[in-house]
């Protein structure tokens, strides 16, 4: 994924210079730019985000199957989102977060723009630290009964 966008930055036939998205200069009217590479704005809010309590948020929308519900960014009426768990980023730094995390094989979910329909992967899972702070975890499940982190139950403190 390309976090750098192209920005116009001067025009060869007048050297008027500006910088809006607009492909025709608005002193002579031509489409001939020099282009200058901008660094995304959203990148740099969104590397910022701690990872944990994004994939925390993500590990609690469980169904009563224990199946993962998906979770939208941004704002929702109809969905968890993960919002929840960036107050006050804007949806744009939200998503960009996301798409680092399903890079990371924390997360998966469609990372086209979408709503994204986030959940938690397995990989994603075992970065929660369990109750005795054991990181990465691998998690023991069985239907009916909380889950276990297996460093606890080797440790027999289950």
């Amino acid at each position: 994924m390309n976090w750098m966008y192209k920005d116009f930055n001067q025009c060869n036939n007048c050297e008027h210079s500006f910088s809006d998205h607009d492909p025709t200069c608005a002193a002579c009217e031509c489409k001939d730019f020099q282009w200058q590479e901008v660094a995304n704005p959203w990148l740099e809010i969104a590397l910022k985000i701690p990872d944990l309590p994004i994939l925390q948020f993500l590990a609690q929308q469980k169904d009563e199957d224990g199946c993962y519900k998906w979770s939208t960014h941004g704002s929702s009426q109809h969905m968890p989102t993960v919002q929840t768990a960036m107050p006050d980023v804007p949806k744009q730094a939200q998503f960009i977060k996301m798409c680092l995390l399903v890079q990371k094989g924390f997360v998966d979910g469609c990372a086209c723009g979408c709503r994204g329909d986030w959940t938690l992967s397995a990989a994603g899972e075992n970065q929660i630290p369990c109750k005795e702070g054991h990181v990465p975890v691998t998690w023991i499940y069985e239907k009916g009964k909380p889950d276990v982190c297996s460093q606890c139950f080797i440790e027999g403190k289950v």
